[in-house]
């Protein structure tokens, strides 16, 4: 079973939610160019999908922002989705 992240990683995860707020849209457009680049890569994606304000970038740069959240819920909650009977605490109590 996977460890709890520590308070540093949690701090971490955490601190990153601003710029992922503010730049995760040119984060994933930035990804996706790098990406793209690379012919053989480019082959595996559906290019209607790659082009102007795509919805297929926009869902991962929500992906890419969920990520602390479930990472940070994950740390509370693993044990108890996993079938143990340790209960969520909420944020206050963990």
């Amino acid at each position: 079973m996977a460890q709890p992240l520590s308070e540093q990683s949690k701090a971490i995860v955490t601190a990153t939610v601003p710029a992922l707020e503010a730049h995760g849209g040119a984060i994933v457009a930035e990804m996706y160019t790098r990406l793209l680049a690379d012919e053989d890569i480019k082959a595996l994606f559906n290019q209607s999908h790659q082009q102007g304000d795509s919805s297929q970038h926009a869902a991962l740069a929500n992906a890419i922002l969920a990520m602390p959240a479930i990472s940070i819920i994950w740390a509370r909650c693993g044990a108890w989705w996993s079938g143990s009977s340790t209960t969520c605490q909420p944020a206050d109590q963990a």
